[in-house]
């Protein structure tokens, strides 16, 4: 990097990829700075620069010193240890080092010394304490799957072995056993139990009851009159509930016979009406809600019905830092719930593999998607 781009560097001042440091003479404090980025999206460190963007270069021996800090900061200050790449840029009367931090791999990375979890937050970081955050970090490190978690109470005589059976069958080509025991260790090792306990994928799936055990998991619909959310006027109102696939089902039969509701130009009023929206986007944008959604928040898939469009609201963001330009684009995916996903791929004849998204937009152009981070959700809205 030569100095006239540093410069333009420094010109766009400090954001969530980019951090100003003076000096730096603490193991901890850097080992702060490092995890906070790595934990996000990754960035640089200008050491040498103040605050306000004016340039405070290093001496020879103070470059020596900081490269020094560095290596000991990575290596023994930082779990688990990381390395990063500096570069020396000759300005005025000295040097600015610029360390270039990428996105960790294996996240959540903490400071070794007082085992803290930080994150970027805007120009600043932010200290992670809270329980629900700290899974989702670990999620992206692929230590923890929501879809894993025991549900504490449950017992084996709560699983719906008739509809296991059927899934065998469908993905073995053959009879599922008749003894239970078999069954139940085929389901241990997909990790729909643990022990003699369902796992929320177990519960999601298999169970007999899963409204009794995890109500908070379920799919409301709410058809208004109006275009506004707040209206008290309602021409229907859903609140379905069962296994995953079958509040899947349910959900979509309501939006595909609401669907149906025009009537043809020219038609007659007895006429079969035409669909507004192509019934393929409900499968897609429904199946990547069911699939997709984020099980560490306990809460309802909600569908709004208005006048002049359809909100879809699926609890979390996002996965692992996905944009919707990379899901929309791209078609990259993250996977949450590769549990959930495998068997979706056979209960409820999923066909995304990454391509859900695109092939919504392209069967219906006007969708909207919106990963909105204050709702802590992933929202489509289907204008029509």
């Amino acid at each position: 990097m030569e100095e006239i781009e540093l410069r333009s560097l420094i010109l766009k001042g400090e954001d969530s990829s980019l951090q100003f440091k003076e000096q730096i003479t603490s193991c901890e404090k850097l080992a702060r700075e490092i995890v906070a980025f790595m934990n996000k999206r990754g960035g640089h460190i200008l050491i040498g620069v103040a605050d306000d963007g004016s340039l405070k270069p290093l001496s020879t021996v103070e470059v020596g010193k900081l490269n020094q800090l560095i290596s000991n900061t990575t290596k023994d200050h930082i779990h688990p240890p990381v390395t990063v790449d500096t570069e020396n840029v000759v300005s005025g009367t000295g040097v600015v080092v610029v360390l270039h931090v990428e996105e960790g791999i294996d996240k959540p990375y903490q400071t070794k010394t007082g085992g803290e979890f930080w994150i970027k937050s805007g120009a600043d970081k932010r200290h992670v304490t809270n329980r629900d955050e700290l899974r989702r970090l670990f999620q992206i490190g692929s230590h923890v799957y929501a879809e894993k978690k025991v549900i504490r109470g449950t017992a084996l005589t709560q699983i719906d072995f008739k509809q296991y059976r059927e899934f065998f069958e469908i993905t073995h080509q053959s009879d599922a056993p008749e003894d239970e025991e078999i069954l139940v260790s085929q389901m241990r090792a997909l990790h729909l139990i643990s022990g003699n306990e369902l796992t929320l994928a177990g519960c999601l799936l298999f169970a007999k009851n899963p409204e009794n055990i995890i109500p908070q998991f379920s799919a409301k619909v709410v058809w208004i009159k109006g275009t506004d959310i707040t209206s008290t006027e309602y021409q229907d109102e859903r609140h379905f509930t069962g296994s995953l696939v079958a509040i899947y089902t349910k959900t979509y039969e309501f939006l595909d016979a609401w669907n149906q509701r025009r009537q043809p130009q020219g038609g007659s009023y007895n006429s079969n009406g035409e669909p507004i929206i192509p019934p393929a986007v409900f499968e897609e944008i429904l199946t990547n809600a069911f699939i997709h959604r984020d099980y560490f928040v306990p809460d309802s898939i909600k569908v709004f019905i208005f006048d002049n469009r359809i909100e879809i609201y699926s609890p979390g963001t996002l996965p692992n830092s996905l944009t919707v330009e990379e899901a929309l684009l791209a078609g990259i995916t993250r996977k949450r719930n590769p549990i959930i996903e495998q068997i979706g791929l056979t209960l409820m004849e999923y066909r995304g593999h990454g391509s859900g998204l695109p092939r919504a937009k392209h069967l219906y152009p006007s969708i909207q998607f919106d990963n909105d981070k204050a709702k802590n959700a992933f929202i489509v809205t289907l204008p029509f």
